[in-house]
């Protein structure tokens, strides 16, 4: 008898006491015989209450508790303990169905050859209610793996994994909070293909206590997209479609959910299509010379290689104008199966209409699009067409008598009438979208649609600051499930009238009140009162001074004070006035405490988990290295570095491009430093992907201003030279890809560092190795729990208010941290 493989279920679980059970007998039911079931306890801190599920089973399971890590360190520790040849993932709130793990075996084995096992999955919400199905099959993940993770087809859970993958192409990326499965999935799939399994194997359970996408996982998903992109080879573009451009153009379709993965396809895109070969013809008439050179200038924006001309209407045989057509656009270079050639009549057509038409083109098999909302009478001059192939398309339908067989172009055109796939807006909720002015009526009924169960905590953010917006991001996931919160941004109309807009965590509607500044303390007290607010936090002291003599006197609430760098103006009077002073660095506690006193007891916080992961993008040849310049260093002593470099760099004529977002003074280096407009500081992100820079220069003298640029590095996962300041040092420590130099280096040293990372392959180590961490120890890291317990407490007052412990209801959430 054939001895069958040894199945290991990892179940990675933290705080999660209210499903543990569930998940644990669904593994152990399974009708495959030899199967082991591994509990991976992350750290949770909920009073043993997980621990205590998982001991109830005894020898049937094996428990193994670790220091909180995140999911993806469970993960791996669950794949270093197991002792079966083959994985299988069960997230703690989610089931198996009986014969999972017997049906996906059989499937591989059937299959005789190295793959990974891939299943169907129904979801369904928190009371059994069924929601739907989701399934793989139609996709040909065996000759097209990549499709799995390019087109998000995969659940973790649904997969049968040989563990000698593992040791093949490594575990779970650690360093990536939110995308650790399909980074590793995309590894996979460039050894292994995917085979499917028929049939829901996994039950995925949708609840509250999960929270909900935010936009630090949106953005994570946007890099990481933006990553497998650019690892994926130009050979193996073509072979799964045939050509580069057309693999992008079709990938771009799942990519309207992440902004910026999105931004860096189209900056692919726009490259290849410069090297497409497009014609373009207008009818002759009274102004056909000028409309013929507005066309070309128009499609050389696609590509440099564009020409129009203008052909003449003579005879009205439509024969007539082929062989015209044939004389203006010969056999030959233009007439190829990847040149395009496009007419155009009266109207001007815009580069966007343009792009759009090629892209349908590329993306399809059709040999002829015409906009929707025109019906051509007569070929080709009846509106604006775009052909593929060339004239060899036009040649094919002509019938004998000369005339065309509109029919055949008809029927090779898409059956969709609509336009190309639009680009998505920027997925961020702008704070003050569809919210009204906070008169009587509408207060009330903001009051009543927030109002919940148990304390609610209000966060006040300056809806300007870039680092302030991403630990905002990172926080509301992190309490989703936990507390219920409001959300004050401050934000500058165009007036210059300040306003604060309020809206509850996770309005789907992005309805909200509008209240002006000065004067919005008062309502604002009203809301809170209404809704349970029990605790305000400050997110950050910088552009806050118009709340701080006005609002949170008016509220008259306890506040903390969550500083994220460390300005100028540290002595900022929310500082002395908070209860707490929450930092994320010694550093910056240091300065906190010398202006704050020591008894604000400065601490360093932990639940946010910068990414540490470092996408380390490929310099493709003959391209220059683009450098991202990040905030305003119009004032700033580190403005004559970067000048002084970028004038070398342009003198010298290096492979070195540096894009500035922020201000700066450029006389003298116009031609090594491009600008960039994003706007606001919502769509910075997705600006910084569409310029695909390769690393980050942070050349700071300062440390007033280091945490906004480093932090928002850290977001990016780029690649990082930045001057050693102590702060700096603090957070990069052992950050791959990063290197630190001392502060003030001349501009050869800079220019040095920058060029290494030029000439390096895209796999190699860093240019240089991080500086030595600095010799203070930190105080013990503030606890998620620990931040919350204030908000459970009460409203006390400000100096006699006591952090205490949270109700033991709170430490039953779920998710790993």
């Amino acid at each position: 008898m054939i001895e069958q493989p040894l199945v290991t279920i990892v179940i990675p679980v933290y705080n999660g006491a209210d499903y543990l059970e569930e998940a644990i007998d669904s593994a152990l039911a399974q009708t495959y015989p030899a199967v082991e079931v591994l509990v991976v306890d992350d750290g949770s801190n909920d009073d043993g209450a997980t621990e205590a599920v998982a001991r109830r089973y005894g020898t049937r399971i094996r428990y193994v508790r670790k220091p909180n890590g995140g999911v993806a360190s469970a993960l791996n520790r669950g794949i270093e303990a197991m002792s079966g040849q083959l994985f299988s993932w069960l997230s703690h709130d989610d089931l198996y169905l009986p014969d999972k793990v017997a049906r996906q075996v059989e499937t591989m084995e059937m299959f005789d050859r190295p793959c990974i096992v891939i299943g169907d999955f129904e979801q369904f919400d928190e009371n059994g209610n069924h929601l739907a199905v989701y399934s793989p099959a139609g996709w040909n993940l065996i000759a097209r793996p990549l499709d799995g993770p390019f087109h998000a087809l995969i659940n973790g859970c649904t997969l049968l994994i040989p563990r000698y993958l593992f040791r093949e192409v490594g575990g779970f990326a650690t360093g990536l909070p939110t995308t650790q499965d399909y980074e590793l999935w995309y590894r996979m799939a460039c050894v292994v293909p995917f085979v499917h399994c028929p049939g829901v194997g996994v039950r995925q359970r949708i609840h509250p206590m999960q929270g909900s996408r935010q936009q630090a996982h949106l953005d994570e998903a946007a890099r990481l997209y933006a990553s497998l992109i650019d690892r994926t080879s130009a050979a193996t573009m073509r072979a799964y479609d045939g050509s580069e451009l057309r693999f992008l153009w079709r990938l771009r379709t799942n990519l309207a959910a992440y902004p910026g993965a999105l931004a860096y396809a189209d900056f692919r895109i726009d490259r290849l299509m410069r090297n497409v070969r497009v014609t373009g013809v207008v009818p002759d008439g009274p102004d056909a010379p000028a409309r013929a050179v507005r066309f070309e200038a128009c499609l050389k924006t696609l590509s440099p290689h564009a020409r129009v001309g203008v052909m003449a209407r003579a005879g009205t045989a439509t024969g007539t104008h082929i062989d015209r057509l044939g004389d203006f656009c010969p056999a030959g270079p233009w007439d190829g199966p990847d040149a395009v050639l496009c007419f155009a009549q009266e109207d001007q057509p815009c580069r966007a209409t343009l792009r759009s038409m090629i892209g349908r083109l590329i993306d399809s098999d059709a040999g002829i699009i015409v906009p929707p909302t025109q019906e051509p009478d007569d070929w080709p001059f009846g509106g604006l067409h775009m052909l593929w192939s060339g004239i060899a398309t036009l040649r094919d339908a002509v019938r004998e008598d000369g005339a065309i067989d509109r029919d055949r172009l008809v029927n090779r055109m898409p059956a969709a009438a609509a336009d190309a796939r639009p680009v998505p807006s920027d997925v961020r909720k702008v704070a003050h979208c569809g919210e009204v002015d906070a008169d009587t009526d509408a207060v009330d009924t903001a009051i009543a649609n927030w109002a919940g169960s148990g304390p609610a905590l209000l966060l006040l953010v300056d809806g300007d600051s870039v680092r302030g917006t991403h630990h905002l991001d990172h926080l509301l996931g992190r309490l989703a499930g936990r507390v219920r919160c409001l959300v004050a941004r401050t934000w500058r109309d165009g007036k210059g009238q300040e306003w604060i807009s309020l809206q509850a965590q996770h309005n789907t509607d992005h309805s909200g009140l509008r209240l002006p500044l000065p004067g919005a303390g008062e309502t604002l007290r009203r809301v809170a009162d209404g809704t349970g607010v029990t605790r305000v936090d400050v997110l950050s002291t910088r552009g806050m001074d118009a709340i701080a003599g006005t609002v949170l006197p008016a509220l008259a609430r306890p506040f903390d004070v969550t500083q994220l760098d460390a300005p100028a103006a540290v002595s900022s009077p929310l500082l002395r006035n908070a209860r707490r002073v929450i930092t994320f660095s010694p550093d910056i506690a240091d300065r906190v405490d010398a202006v704050a006193g020591p008894a604000r007891a400065s601490r360093f916080v932990h639940w946010v988990k910068p990414m540490r992961h470092v996408f380390r993008p490929r310099v493709w040849p003959g391209e220059a290295l683009r450098v991202l310049l990040l905030g305003d260093a119009g004032q700033r002593q580190d403005a004559r570095t970067i000048a002084e470099v970028a004038s070398t760099v342009a003198v010298r004529c290096l492979p070195i491009r540096f894009h500035l977002f922020g201000r700066l003074n450029t006389e003298g280096c116009e031609d090594a430093v491009v600008r960039h407009e994003w706007g606001n500081v919502d769509r910075l992100f997705t600006a910084v992907c569409a310029a695909a820079p390769h690393v980050v220069w942070l050349p700071l003298r300062e440390a007033e201003a280091w945490n906004h640029e480093l932090e928002f590095t850290m977001e990016l996962g780029l690649p990082l030279v930045a001057a050693g300041l102590p702060a700096v040092v603090e957070r990069c420590a052992d950050r791959p890809f990063t290197s630190l130099v001392p502060t003030g280096s001349p501009a050869e040293v800079w220019l040095r560092h920058l060029l290494r990372f030029h000439a390096d392959d895209g796999e190699g180590a860093p240019a240089a190795r991080p500086l030595p961490a600095l010799p203070r120890v930190p105080d013990p890291p503030l606890a998620l729990d620990e931040y919350l317990a204030p908000t459970f407490i009460g409203r006390r007052d400000p100096v006699t208010d006591a952090p205490g412990s949270c109700p033991a209801a709170l430490s039953t959430t779920t998710g790993a941290a």
